[in-house]
């Protein structure tokens, strides 16, 4: 299930859009999620990184869609952004946070949305298939499901593996190598040092030895695994 946010100022956009995304998947309501929110500060008091595709009106009072994307990202480099804007000009700005597209009001089902739309659903099951779901066994015998999209890092603390994931920490009695086995699949985590691995899409910068997070933690990469780290992190962002 895709999980999918409308964010606009207008509540006559926000019923069309909502009305389009359940068009588009033929109510089929199994294949989507839709939440709308009224303005971009609501919708980032409430988001915890739990959408696939957030679309974005870009002209909004207290805070305009870009300023939203500016903010999704600092936290979130994995959703999809897609613009609804009634001019192109500031819309070409969407490569500053990465948005896949945009689409130009007046809103049209068959000459606008429909195309734009097919194409960031693509992208987000492609995304999602690509992913792996964890199950842990956390120090109170709790089973946890964790798509690995949520995580941020893993780090070894003696004979248990800390998972750092937007919504928290949680922790496994398990050797770090045997986390690493569960991911191998995943070409989203690297090895950054003996006891760390980390989501690449969480990287904010590299500079020599310091990986730097988008929650604003840093993690020491070791001599050792510098090259492999790095080719296996632009082979990444060539993907």
């Amino acid at each position: 299930m895709l999980r999918i946010a409308i964010v606009d100022d207008d509540a006559r956009f926000r019923k069309q859009l909502e009305e389009f995304v359940s068009r588009f998947f033929r109510h089929e309501t199994d294949q989507f999620c839709v939440r709308c929110y009224g303005d971009g500060v609501t919708f980032l008091s409430e988001y915890q990184g739990g959408f696939d595709i957030v679309i974005i009106d870009i002209m909004m009072p207290l805070m305009n869609g870009m300023e939203v994307a500016h903010k999704i990202r600092e936290q979130d480099q994995n959703v999809l952004v897609l613009f609804i804007t009634g001019t192109a000009d500031f819309a070409i700005r969407g490569y500053e946070v990465s948005a896949v597209d945009y689409i130009l009001k007046p809103l049209s089902y068959e000459s606008g949305f429909k195309y734009k739309f097919g194409r960031v659903v693509e992208k987000a099951n492609a995304i999602k298939q690509c992913r792996k779901e964890l199950v842990l066994k956390d120090d109170r015998g709790r089973f946890i499901k964790l798509d690995t999209g949520e995580l941020i890092y893993v780090v070894k603390d003696r004979d248990n593996a800390l998972y750092h994931t937007r919504q928290g920490v949680f922790s496994e009695r398990i050797p770090l190598f045997k986390v690493e086995e569960s991911l191998r699949g995943d070409a989203s985590f690297a090895v950054v040092n003996s006891g760390c691995l980390v989501n690449m899409a969480c990287i904010d910068n590299i500079s020599g030895n310091v990986v730097e997070l988008v929650n604003g933690e840093r993690l020491i990469l070791s001599r050792g695994r510098k090259k492999a780290f790095y080719e296996k992190f632009f082979d990444y962002m060539g993907n």
